[in-house]
């Protein structure tokens, strides 16, 4: 698949927004307050995380975007060793469960080519408003895709869900109209009985690998409606992702190297 022939499809995407904050510093001493290392910051940085790094990936990838969110991002600070690019610790801030959505809210799916969810199940998207946007989606000739923590789907029918094989394996309920894509890590994707191996890479951090995975799979999917090329595009944009620090927005220059 040459990225050149991408398409800039509209998308509408709901899921919870988080912040996330990294903090580099070096620790050369241990605090006389208590057995741990006393961190000297110089250097931090932000980054969308959640569906904000799906935002990004889908935008880089010269989408349109109109993301819908929760209106207190999640936060997660991580204090980093520059010297070592070791995460030392990590401090989340989570007010949840977050203020759920109103579907009756939400603009018309008619004029999105794909509605996409990132569902981190912290209270955004509840089970019976992804029943009602499923609904919805069919009424109006809509793509659906679903990348969730919930172990049950009960109500959610067409859509194309991407999920992790762990949550695969603990998935309650499987709808047989859904199609089910399951990330396997470093040994590639799943999907029906055929596995798509990935590329081999030498790992730095998986941090929002998979929100890339599905940024590229709905991405190249809306240009060539093919599973098999869109699962291997998403295989090499999340093998790009884990070779950097953090939630990364996949660049065309690194599709290409």
């Amino acid at each position: 698949m040459d990225i050149q022939q991408l398409k800039s499809s509209k998308i509408l995407l709901l899921g919870e927004l988080c912040l996330d904050k990294y903090l580099f510093g070096t620790a050369d001493r241990i605090s006389p307050e208590a057995p741990v290392p006393v961190v000297k910051i110089n250097e931090w940085k932000e980054q969308n995380g959640m569906g904000g790094n799906v935002k990004s990936n889908l935008i880089a990838l010269g989408n349109e975007v109109t993301f819908i969110h929760n209106e207190e991002p999640i936060q997660k600070t991580r204090i980093i060793d520059s010297r070592y690019h070791q995460q030392l610790f990590r401090l989340d801030r989570e007010d949840t469960p977050v203020a759920r959505l109103d579907v009756k809210t939400l603009p018309s799916f008619k004029n999105f080519d794909a509605v996409v969810i990132s569902d981190y199940d912290k209270g955004f998207l509840p089970l019976h408003v992804l029943g009602d946007i499923s609904d919805k989606a069919y009424t109006c000739n809509v793509k659906l895709f679903i990348d969730t923590k919930k172990n049950y789907l009960n109500g959610v029918k067409g859509a194309y869900v991407k999920l992790n094989e762990f949550e695969y394996d603990a998935l309650v309920h499987e709808d047989k109209s859904n199609k089910y894509v399951v990330t396997l890590g470093s040994k590639g994707t799943k999907y029906k009985d055929t596995i798509y191996p990935a590329k081999e890479v030498d790992m730095f951090d998986p941090t929002g690998a998979g929100d890339t995975f599905l940024s590229a799979f709905v991405s190249c999917f809306l240009t060539t409606e093919n599973m098999d090329t869109s699962i291997t595009f998403a295989n090499k944009c999340a093998a790009v992702s884990v070779t950097k620090l953090g939630c990364y927005a996949v660049t065309k220059e690194d599709i290409y190297e």
